[in-house]
């Protein structure tokens, strides 16, 4: 069953607290007590121009935290002793080198390196490869080379954990931009382009704390992946505590549809993901089969389903979601639970579901509440029902929502689970009232351009203030990080209007 609202509240307080502990204390700005919504610094972009270090990281990159700094030049030696006048000349000199608390800044130029990583930091004191401030670096595989960072599969028992690796262009690899083979903890990726690699911009197999933040993955062969390497034993955990913020996975993908995602989880928990972006490609945007994961403020587009989540206690919230090119734009597979408050999800590319919950791609009894939330299609080939639930959805609670598909008005939402038994409901049985509660509705939203996707609503749009303040984890912050007003009727959907 799922959680009551207090219980639900101090899960997601635990899941801050975890990601806390293992990010060494720093708790993520929260808008609420139960949900973690972070002001982004501005809405993700759907272009791939160059990311820059934030402030934070520049701050880190000028003065490290402890430990002593070493330095990586194109004009270096190996044998010199890695200062700023006599730097070193590979980044793999500098891998076997540093210790805990350690810092190499890599100097302007392009380094066609695979650098493989054996020796681990600390807790709280990390081994870090750093672009030298203002400058470019690039490291290119030239297509033959395997990947820029990888950890050593080789060894009998391979680990090398506390790692932080940032403000590098990392391109051109015949497999991996980076890879965490075994057992990696508190890996951190920060102010990357990770771009025209043969398999994933980034794979982890086995990371308990680790962060991805302000990371462009485009053109790759997948763009994140957490996978164990032994996908059926017990002793592999996958991802856990993992934290991506700010990242953006562009294009990725050339095989099947179900070949490459880009963000997939196969296995973990603890997961938050925040102020990001999918779109393009064959496979998923977001694929989480992970326990207690929260996406917010989240993007997709364009991609096969856009939104997928598989586990328990799992929190959608503040999400965008438009155009999946199959399957469904939102999927919820049976045997999790879930709560999805103030989405937007918008458009099929052809007849389909556009919204699926308790998906038989699992099995199991399926907990799920939506409040406050927009469906919608305006695509003539989309004739399709708005919203299915599988017969193991248990729909704890449906109301404030508002739904939309003039090509489709006889079977808006259809539910196989108890007590609907099959039961379709039309355009003006949920004006009726007959499905779940009376504050749902079925009218135009009334979008600022929703050709353009634009999904901003219009001074006269009425999901304007037809939302509710009194739901349990409603976030003060919506996609873009406009203000929500606690006791004030909000708006429905991601975005609250002025």
């Amino acid at each position: 069953m799922m959680k009551n609202k207090s219980a639900l509240a101090l899960t997601l307080a635990g899941l801050l607290a975890a990601i806390a502990c293992n990010l060494g204390g720093a708790t993520p700005q929260l808008a609420t007590a139960a949900l973690p919504i972070v002001a982004p610094t501005a809405p993700p972009t759907e272009h791939a121009s160059p990311i820059t270090p934030t402030a934070e990281a520049q701050t880190a990159i000028i003065t490290p935290a402890q430990g002593q700094a070493f330095y990586v030049a194109p004009n270096g030696e190996d044998a010199d002793p890695g200062t700023l006048d006599q730097p070193w000349r590979t980044i793999q000199h500098a891998a076997d080198t540093l210790g805990a608390g350690e810092t190499v800044y890599v100097r302007a130029g392009t380094y066609s390196e695979d650098v493989v990583l054996r020796r681990s930091g600390a807790p709280g004191s990390p081994v870090t490869f750093a672009a030298y401030p203002g400058e470019q670096v690039i490291l290119d595989g030239g297509g033959t080379l395997n990947s820029a960072f990888e950890t050593d599969f080789s060894e009998p028992d391979p680990k090398a954990s506390d790692i932080t690796i940032s403000g590098f262009r990392i391109q051109n690899y015949k497999a991996f931009g980076i890879v965490a083979w075994s057992v990696n903890d508190r890996l951190t990726f920060t102010d990357l382009v990770v771009q025209h690699n043969g398999s994933e911009g980034i794979r982890l197999s086995n990371s308990d704390g680790s962060l991805i933040q302000n990371v462009l993955l485009q053109n790759n062969e997948g763009g994140f992946d957490c996978t164990p390497v032994l996908p059926g034993a017990e002793s592999d955990p996958g991802c856990t505590h993992l934290h991506i913020a700010d990242a953006q996975s562009i294009d990725n993908g050339t095989q099947g549809d179900t070949g490459t995602d880009a963000f997939a989880v196969e296995r973990g928990a603890d997961i938050l993901v925040e102020r990001s972006l999918a779109t393009g490609g064959p496979g998923d945007g977001f694929d989480f089969k992970s326990d207690r994961t929260t996406l917010s403020q989240v993007t997709s587009h364009d991609t096969r389903n856009n939104i997928k989540m598989w586990g328990k206690d799992s929190l959608l919230v503040n999400a965008l979601a438009y155009d999946a090119k199959a399957d469904a734009s939102l999927v919820l597979v049976a045997g999790g639970s879930y709560t999805v408050l103030n989405v937007t999800i918008a458009n099929m590319a052809a007849t389909a579901y556009l919204v699926v919950a308790a998906d038989t791609s699992g099995s199991g009894p399926t907990p799920i509440r939506i409040d406050n939330s927009l469906f919608y299609n305006d695509n003539p080939a989309m004739e399709g029902t708005l919203l299915y639930f599988g017969p193991e959805a248990q729909l704890t609670d449906a109301s404030n929502n508002l739904y939309y598909n003039p090509y489709r008005t006889d079977a808006v939402i259809c539910a196989d689970a108890a007590p609907f038994s099959g039961q379709c409901f039309s355009n003006a049985d949920i004006n009726g009232g007959a499905w779940k509660q009376t504050s749902n509705q079925y009218a135009d939203p009334r979008f600022v351009n929703p050709a353009a996707k634009d999904f901003r609503l219009a001074a006269d749009s009425p999901a304007r203030d037809a939302g509710t303040s009194q739901v349990e984890g409603l976030p003060t912050l919506d996609l873009f990080a406009n203000p929500r007003v606690a006791g004030v009727a909000v708006d429905l959907g991601a975005i609250e209007g002025p």
